[in-house]
């Protein structure tokens, strides 16, 4: 953040996108993938997701725009949207989340694991699928600009 406040002009803007809270329902998704992942120390946690912006200082407007203020940021706005990303199925969903950071859980599972994974989230996106196989993915995403 100081990096981007030096490069801006007097009142330039800095504008980021992040992540709020995600569907709860898709957590034994994760959970069911992170299960595959080959731990060198067996009494070591497990991640049960991938590591997300949003579990720190990004959690939410109010720590944005702290973190922002101690870097020199002011006149901080946000906004938030709530996006439906619908999905033909479990195929689908799993195929897309190879296209974002959830990508890191698969790569930690490893080619060994990942047939196993991919079969036991199936069954979990089976689980919350609507009535005709289809799955929708709730997401929100915090629009941010802050002036320097």
């Amino acid at each position: 953040l100081d990096s981007f406040r030096t490069a801006l002009v007097p009142d330039g803007r800095l504008a980021l996108s992040t992540f709020g809270p995600e569907d709860d329902r898709f957590g034994p998704v994760f959970g069911a993938v992170a299960a595959h992942i080959p731990v060198a120390d067996p009494t070591a946690a497990q991640p049960t997701s991938p590591a997300r912006a949003q579990d720190g200082p990004f959690s939410s407007s109010a720590s944005m725009t702290a973190l922002l203020g101690e870097h020199g940021f002011g006149s901080v706005d946000h906004l938030e949207v709530d996006y439906a990303i619908e999905f033909d199925g479990p195929e689908q969903w799993i195929e897309w989340s190879w296209s974002h950071g959830a990508r890191q859980l698969w790569e930690l599972v490893g080619d060994a694991g990942h047939d196993a994974a991919r079969a036991d989230a199936i069954a979990a996106l089976t689980a919350i699928a609507e009535p005709d196989g289809s799955l929708v993915h709730h997401w929100r995403v915090r629009y941010t600009v802050a002036r320097r």
